[in-house]
């Protein structure tokens, strides 16, 4: 079983169900596809595809964060964590275990969440015909496939992304792709994608956000002006390799 398929289905089982709009339909397809569909998924690029008859879905998982990225280096949260994970193991061990105490440096902010997210997506729509080419050359997509393309995107940002005045304040709002006008005005013209799944975790709760890129304009009425309700920016402490809130 793959990483990727694993991080699927742990958001399919435990999401509590995938949101979407009224005016949606597509996500029937999804569902149709899910109950019905063979998910094969080990293999690479793209990640797992679902077959029922001469349907073919293809997914591909991606994640990005909302710290800021150098350009040959990646996340500064994933370097932040790699650098953790070098410290822990370099602890001597004593009768009491490990014990570590440190922080993930870094601000993370909304602009950086669009900035990533835009990114990885480039980097993955400009696979798009390469993995359909290698599903053809496997002989799973035929001249009877009909083919739809999904990309499961997934905020992996340490505590979640939300905005706000603070955390606990009244008018907090999880930060997700499916409601960033940014984001959604940056998908027109991407014509090669049809579907985005959306996964965001947020105090221990896990959520899915579908995305029918044909009905853009539907998302646009219910899209969040993220930026002016603030993006709290968190400043997480790991103790033993575990993350709480400061």
């Amino acid at each position: 079983m793959t990483r990727e398929f694993e991080v699927f289905r742990t958001y399919i089982n435990e999401a509590g169900g995938i949101r979407t709009y009224q005016e949606i339909t597509a996500d029937s397809y999804f569902a149709y596809m899910l109950k019905t569909g063979e998910i094969v998924f080990d293999r690479d690029h793209p990640d797992m595809y679902i077959r029922s008859g001469d349907d073919i879905l293809i997914i591909e998982h991606f994640e990005f964060d909302s710290y800021p990225r150098k350009k040959g280096k990646g996340s500064e949260f994933r370097r932040e964590e790699s650098r953790i994970d070098r410290k822990l193991d370099e602890l001597e061990y004593h009768e009491h275990g490990r014990t570590l105490i440190d922080s993930i440096h870094g601000d993370s902010s909304y602009e950086n969440y669009i900035a990533n997210a835009e990114h990885s997506f480039m980097k993955h729509y400009g696979e798009i015909e390469k993995y359909k080419d290698r599903l053809r050359d496997e002989g799973i997509i035929t001249s009877r496939s009909k083919v739809k393309v999904l990309f499961f995107i997934e905020d992996v940002s340490p505590l979640g992304s939300i905005a706000g005045t603070h955390a606990w304040s009244n008018d907090t709002e999880q930060v997700t792709l499916a409601r960033s006008k940014e984001f959604i005005e940056f998908l027109k013209g991407h014509d090669k994608l049809d579907f985005i799944l959306a996964a965001n975790e947020y105090s221990g709760k896990k959520s899915l956000w579908f995305i029918d890129c044909a009905q853009l304009p539907v998302y646009e009425t219910q899209a969040v002006d993220y930026k002016s309700l603030g993006f709290i920016s968190f400043h997480p402490q790991v103790a033993g390799g575990r993350i709480w809130l400061d």
